[in-house]
């Protein structure tokens, strides 16, 4: 734990969806924490998450170990807030054509809808950039929004309408 104003890393379970929230600090890069039970994904879900001024790359996997893969990790410090995970009932994901899903332990990429939020987890790959896939309509927003996603060590630009 970061301590002082930051508190201790937290993480709520509400209508099926975990959240992460908090810093952890001094610990070596890999292994840094562990989810419960409840809060453990089906296949090995990627998040972009602050190193400050850099962007690292962190994994959950399926046995709830939250591990840092690359990206930033000058600080003696993380934030694993953006860690969001819907580890029931999950649909498949339309893709775009030429995308495909990443397979293995990556699995395929699906959403889930619960009380009106909608989580699209997974990892594609083959595409070009442009049109990457298709939210069913009961997912899609009001407007145009922007997420900042991780491309392993980098981020990409990915817009959802």
């Amino acid at each position: 734990a970061y301590g002082g104003p930051y508190g201790s890393p937290t993480y709520t379970l509400r209508s099926g969806i975990c959240v992460v929230q908090g810093l952890i600090k001094s610990g070596s890069s890999g292994h840094l924490a562990t989810l419960p039970a409840q809060c453990r994904p089906s296949k090995r879900l990627i998040f972009n998450l602050n190193n400050n001024d850099t962007t690292s790359r962190v994994d959950v996997e399926t046995d709830g170990n939250i591990t840092w893969v690359a990206g930033g990790k000058s600080y003696s410090w993380i934030s694993l807030s953006g860690i969001t995970i819907s580890p029931g009932n999950q649909s498949t994901l339309s893709l775009a054509s030429g995308w495909q899903a990443y397979g293995g332990p990556y699995g395929s990429p699906t959403y889930t809808l619960r009380s009106g939020i909608c989580v699209v987890q997974g990892l594609i790959k083959s595409g070009s950039s442009g049109h990457l896939a298709t939210l069913p309509a009961q997912c899609r927003p009001s407007k145009r929004l922007i997420f900042n996603l991780n491309n392993n060590d980098t981020t990409s630009r990915v817009d959802v309408e």
